[in-house]
């Protein structure tokens, strides 16, 4: 395979990491485009729509990723809108809305979409590893968005918070987890395109 440049629309260096590693045999390169991003709980349509700006502003292959955090029962909400939700309720306002559930079922949702050279695009789905929000959050506090959500989500099989598990434990979930990320099923699908 030769080498083929694709641009990331990222700032996120452990989200470039992923992509460069996923995509070996491909120059992944950061770029920072100021993109609109409309207000949906729906993660898909917001990487979709992200994508389309980014391939018209750069005209070459892009990836878009984007993240959410859904609780089931309340038709996915926040979804993708987790970053706004957590900047203004902090990790308690999940646990409250959780309250509202019978189940406090929730999961990660990740959407990946690759525009290629002629502007098909492609979009890849990862609905996130299922698990219960916990009743109040347990673990260190620390900067950043995910790492609150850390702090209420308990994956399926465990018994405690991604933040208050043993360090290996959560390593090896998280690396399960990435193996077979958004960023995994693209690099596997163009390695079998090209």
């Amino acid at each position: 395979m030769t080498a083929h440049t694709v641009s990331f629309v990222t700032g996120n260096d452990a989200k470039l990491a992923a992509a460069r590693e996923a995509l070996r045999g491909f120059d992944v390169r950061a770029v920072g485009v100021e993109l609109d991003e409309i207000q949906s709980v729906d993660v898909r349509e917001v990487a979709e729509h992200k994508a389309r700006q980014a391939h018209r502003v750069l005209g070459g292959p892009v990836i878009v990723e984007d993240s959410g955090f859904s609780i089931d029962e309340l038709g996915g909400f926040p979804g993708a809108l987790a970053k706004p939700l957590l900047a203004s309720a902090g990790a308690r306002g999940v646990v409250a809305l959780a309250d509202l559930t019978r189940s406090r079922a929730a999961r990660f949702t990740s959407v990946l979409v690759y525009i290629g050279p002629d502007g098909a695009s492609r979009t890849f789905c990862d609905e996130g590893r299922p698990g219960t929000v916990s009743p109040v959050p347990i673990g260190a506090e620390t900067p950043g968005v995910w790492a609150q959500l850390w702090r209420v989500f308990i994956p399926s099989g465990e018994h405690t918070t991604l933040a208050a598990l043993d360090e290996r434990e959560r390593v090896r979930l998280l690396e399960g987890w990435r193996r077979e990320s958004v960023f995994t099923l693209l690099g596997e699908w163009l390695a079998a395109v090209n």
